[in-house]
């Protein structure tokens, strides 16, 4: 895949080819047609990257039956074909042949923080082995 948004390291995740070409197809979630619908990708997916990319392709009776990328900001959303055909002065909206989805990024995971308990007993120690020292050096 070449380089969308400027990153060139995305990772291919689903393909709705509507009914046929498809390829993990469940976890896009694509409802409608080739020519509008909605995604809603799979909450366990959507998770795991930090960025994601849907992409369109135009089916073969576009005037220029090419792809087009959006940078997805939510795990569910909308599409209308932006491929359009003209013909004797007639312009008509075109269908999708499939959409992919492509994911990058790991996310970061969140810091797991130090109980306040566990600081509390690393300080107890820390005083029993000082009271012992002290102790020591008066005998």
């Amino acid at each position: 895949m070449d380089s969308i948004f400027g990153i060139d390291s995305w990772t291919f995740l689903a393909k709705d080819g509507f009914g046929s070409d498809s390829d993990n197809a469940a976890a896009l979630g694509v409802t409608g047609g080739t020519i509008s619908g909605t995604f809603n990708i799979s909450a366990s997916l959507y998770s795991m990257y930090e960025q994601f990319a849907l992409v369109l392709k135009g089916g073969n009776g576009a005037d220029n039956p090419e792809y087009i990328a959006y940078n997805i900001t939510s795990s569910m959303g909308s599409y209308e074909s932006p491929f359009f055909k003209t013909n004797k002065g007639k312009v008509t909206q075109q269908d999708i042949s499939h959409i992919s989805l492509y994911g990058y990024g790991m996310p970061t995971p969140s810091e797991v923080p130090v109980p306040a308990a566990g600081l509390l007993l690393i300080g107890g120690l820390g005083g029993l082995v000082a009271a012992r020292r002290r102790k020591a050096k008066k005998a």
